[in-house]
């Protein structure tokens, strides 16, 4: 006899291995993917989608033969382990009689691991195949999406990637025998578990049956547990006859098979049953009762509930963990600010997941007497965890981050309002795709260093104090004297301060303050700012400039370049700073200072 709680974990060991396949199967066929031109896909139509996924099949089963040994180590260990015990648990019932069994144990685990290893080969054709059915829905619908100009290909891509790694692979178990439909379908790694459940189960009652007879034991028990389905609930934990109904000692038994359904695939030890029996002589103990009471104290149907509840938050985290892994191909692709913010916000969300799991068991057991759950790492395991690097996210809000005392500073210093600051950082994650909710799952450095640019990017500039107002007047009114003085005398200043050439100088000096260009507050020139104002001050009027203000026009020389190969004003900048960083150097002075975030 195998207990309920045993069976219930028999399959884990490999279905872990079967989730490490999915999840190199999911990551061949998403990098696949990334790397196509899904528009020329489309003009090619669906019948090159098709045939690009036959083209993987090869591969896909190649995953599953890599691991062959691994599933069959893991099969053969549970088997040989699960027998044994139901062998152990019989002998204690029988005694002397059932020594003989042993004998036979390491050829019916060989049977049983044989068994389990048929069943799964037809999985294996039913996961690679589940594989490129999911291929072709998800990018079918992609490449419609394009043609239809519905979205654009890189859009569609990814979206492409995130269905496959949310929906993971499938198999169909089970169809209507009338019309051919599919009736059920259950993940991979769902019916790996209820394949060896069953077999190990199936295989351990037949070994006690053929004890049975061959001792002459005409009386079997059968297992029980918490939260029975109610067909099966009416006879879990009571003895039956295995020769038919009959009375022993003024007791009737009813018989086994007609009972419980043995043999049966809705009866004792069909599909993902788990309930077992055992020999059993009368006068000695019963081991289960029918109507189970838990070590807890909780009432059955509460253990059931909670255990369901368990189990569908661990779908949840293996579902996040390939959500997580796609996100991360998708990153490794395209190291965009979205997509560096998407891996953030998943890792954040696993991380709640897996907190939220610790607190959920914590708060079950504490409901009854004795432990009610325990922590499975098999049934949260995708196999792909060791390649997600660790998390970078801040978790610093964007309210937080503006309620800082650096930034606060810093905005004070400049003359900006914390309401137009943050409206511009809004803005700016907005164009590059990602919601100002995603600013948390942004590392420190990028939230730095975007708030930066929207500070130095003229997109805010207005004062904020009657101090400040002096400041900008002040940066106004230099920034005109700049533009009205004599201009070779000036450009001959910054150049030879600078270190610059006389051209160079005098297109950041046009550049700077005489050109207009397409801001994001409209066409006009740059706007003054005061501390550019100061830099400039102490290269042209005193002389004496500091290391940061020497970048200052060599940078907007090179972004006039830029600009004239065709960039606009805000990618010129970002392309400048690579070289001649002077905001950054600015805020690391200003840092010293006191006024950095």
């Amino acid at each position: 006899m195998l207990d309920p709680d045993y069976l219930d974990r028999a399959g884990d060991m490999v279905a872990a291995v079967y989730g490490e396949i999915e999840a190199d199967m999911l990551a061949h066929l998403c990098r696949l993917l990334l790397d196509q031109d899904i528009e020329e896909l489309g003009q090619r139509g669906i019948t090159a989608v098709n045939l690009l996924a036959q083209s993987a099949a090869p591969q896909l089963m190649a995953f599953i033969e890599s691991r062959r040994e691994e599933v069959n180590d893991a099969v053969r260990a549970t088997v040989e382990d699960a027998l044994s015990r139901s062998d152990a648990a019989d002998a204690a019932a029988m005694g002397a009689e059932a020594a003989a069994a042993s004998q036979t144990l390491p050829r019916q685990a060989e049977l049983t691991a044989r068994g389990i290893a048929a069943i799964l080969e037809r999985d294996n054709v039913d996961m690679a195949q589940g594989a490129l059915d999911l291929w072709n829905r998800c990018v079918a619908e992609a490449v419609t999406n394009v043609n239809t100009g519905a979205e654009t290909a890189e859009r569609a891509v990814h979206k492409a990637v995130r269905r496959m790694m949310r929906e993971g692979v499938s198999t169909v178990t089970y169809r209507d025998p009338s019309t051919g439909e599919q009736t059920v379908t259950n993940r991979i790694d769902v019916a790996v578990r209820r394949h060896v459940r069953t077999q190990i189960a199936q295989d351990g009652m037949r070994r006690t049956l053929d004890i049975c007879g061959q001792s002459g034991i005409r009386l079997v028990e059968v297992s029980s547990h918490g939260g029975a389905r109610p067909e099966h609930a009416r006879w879990q934990g009571r003895v039956y006859s295995l020769n038919g109904e009959v009375e022993i000692d003024g007791v009737r038994y009813r018989d086994f098979y007609a009972e419980t359904g043995y043999g049966r695939v809705d009866g004792l030890g069909g599909a993902n049953c788990r309930h077992s029996i055992g020999p059993w002589l009368p006068g000695t103990p019963r081991m289960y009762s029918p109507d189970p009471e838990h070590p807890s104290g909780l009432p059955s149907g509460e253990i059931y509930r909670l255990t369901q509840r368990q189990r569908e938050r661990e779908r949840g985290v293996r579902q996040t963990k390939r959500e997580l892994a796609g996100a991360q191909l998708i990153a490794d692709k395209d190291a965009s600010l979205a997509n560096i913010a998407e891996v953030e916000r998943l890792k954040s969300k696993l991380r709640r997941q897996q907190e939220g799991m610790r607190s959920f068991i914590a708060d079950a057991n504490a409901k009854g007497k004795a432990p009610v759950l325990q922590r499975s790492p098999n049934r949260e395991w995708q196999g792909d965890m060791p390649r997600i690097r660790k998390s970078d996210a801040s978790r610093r809000t964007m309210k937080e981050f503006m309620d800082g005392d650096g930034v606060k500073r810093s905005l004070k210093a400049r003359g900006v309002s914390k309401t137009a600051a943050q409206k511009a950082l809004s803005e700016e994650m907005g164009r590059r795709g990602v919601p100002s909710s995603s600013f948390k799952n942004l590392s420190r450095t990028t939230q730095r260093a975007m708030f930066r640019e929207v500070v130095q990017s003229g997109a805010i500039s207005h004062p904020e104090t009657s101090g400040r107002d002096r400041a900008n007047d002040h940066a106004k009114r230099y920034y005109a004297e700049i533009a009205n003085r004599e201009r070779k005398s000036t450009v001959a200043k910054i150049a030879e301060a600078s270190g610059m050439s006389l051209d160079d100088a005098a297109l950041a000096f046009s550049h700077l303050f005489v050109e207009e260009h397409d801001l994001d507050a409209g066409r006009m020139r740059f706007p003054p700012d005061y501390f550019m104002a100061q830099s400039i001050q102490r290269i042209v009027d005193t002389g004496n400039p500091l290391p940061h203000d020497l970048l200052l026009f060599k940078h907007e020389a090179l972004e006039a370049r830029h600009m004239a190969g065709g960039m606009t004003q805000r990618e010129a900048h970002k392309k400048a700073n690579e070289r001649y960083n002077y905001e950054k150097a600015l805020d690391d002075w200003l840092e010293e200072k006191g006024v950095e975030p």
